[in-house]
């Protein structure tokens, strides 16, 4: 059986890269989509625009807890207020992320808005 990258003329080993071909897109979009391929740039400006997203709303919720103090008799305390969508984002890279007491250590000392009084 032949090896799809012979038939292409790619040294073995190589990779298979298959780029498709979108004949039915208007002739902007194609380029819009092939520029994307190569460059990457609308992953770079939407990355871009959710940390600007996640600045904005994160001074909302942190302003909230700015001055919290424990309340006297709570045997619950208010160790950081985190986004959800930071919480899942790290719990998708490592399910156990926020089990270990370390990690969460490390994220508040990196990310210190999140603690409250922070």
């Amino acid at each position: 059986m032949a090896d799809a990258n012979n038939l292409l003329g790619a040294p073995s080993g190589a990779p298979s890269i298959i780029i498709p071909q979108f004949s039915n897109l208007s002739r902007r979009r194609r380029n819009r989509m092939e520029r994307e391929f190569r460059t990457g740039s609308f992953v770079g400006d939407y990355v871009a625009l959710e940390k600007q997203a996640y600045r904005k709303n994160a001074q909302k919720i942190f302003q909230k807890y700015k001055n919290w103090q424990r309340k006297p008799g709570s045997e619950y305390d208010l160790e950081s207020t985190i986004p959800a969508r930071t919480y899942f984002r790290w719990l998708q890279q490592d399910p156990h992320f926020w089990e270990d007491q370390k990690n969460v250590n490390k994220f508040l000392r990196d990310n210190p808005e999140c603690k409250p009084g922070g």
